[in-house]
């Protein structure tokens, strides 16, 4: 009501980003979850919309209803974040073989909350660097600093691309570009194999994670 009449909103350009939880409350929101008291969760305003999932936590959603989801689709996330196995699991199964790009793009030395602004608060801080092997997989405030220019920039370039706000816009670029980015340790716009994405994540698989 704030801005009711203050703002104006193409509704024709309006897509998603969803962080941790909020990545899986995205897929939700697509079409995979489970009825909930005879409903889900889905809403048909997102279901061409493009969406953005940073570290998505998605082992709560149900796999068997990903490959209704035709969104075209920007998957981000850290080589050392623990959900980085689900994302190579489920990505193949999304869409099916007509659900439109999902592109994934995996960071360098990068923990689950790399993504966040909370991990530069104080206290938490403080705690992840106490503890070293916490902090490897939960990332810490100078990680995060290092990483937030890149990770905006690629989120520009998926939203500008989807929108055709740039008719320089090509659909390779993203990925093209994520390649030679140092930080970035794996981008592909292809299915995950995952006999394949374990050989180059040997440490990923080492343990029971």
């Amino acid at each position: 009501e704030k801005f009711k009449g203050a703002v104006k909103v193409d509704v024709n350009k309006i897509g998603g980003v969803g962080y941790s939880l909020g990545g899986g409350t995205m897929l939700e929101l697509l079409g995979a979850g489970d009825i909930c008291n005879g409903k889900t969760y889905y809403d048909s305003r997102f279901s061409t919309k493009p969406m953005v999932l940073i570290a998505p936590a998605s082992a709560l959603n149900h796999k068997e209803n990903f490959s209704n989801i035709k969104n075209n689709m920007l998957i981000l996330i850290g080589d050392e974040d623990y959900l980085l196995k689900g994302v190579a699991r489920r990505q193949p199964l999304l869409g099916g073989l007509l659900g439109g790009s999902k592109e994934v793009i995996i960071y360098r030395d990068t923990g689950h909350m790399t993504f966040s602004d909370t991990v530069c608060e104080t206290v938490l801080d403080q705690i992840l660097r106490l503890i070293p092997r916490i902090e490897s997989v939960w990332g810490n405030c100078d990680s995060h600093e290092q990483l937030v220019p890149v990770r905006d920039k690629y989120l520009e370039m998926f939203f500008d691309r989807e929108f055709e706000l740039k008719s320089e816009s090509k659909q390779t670029a993203l990925i093209d570009e994520a390649i030679q980015e140092p930080i970035v340790r794996y981008a592909t716009s292809e299915p995950i194999v995952e006999s394949e994405f374990e050989a180059l994540f040997p440490d990923l698989y080492a343990g029971q994670i």
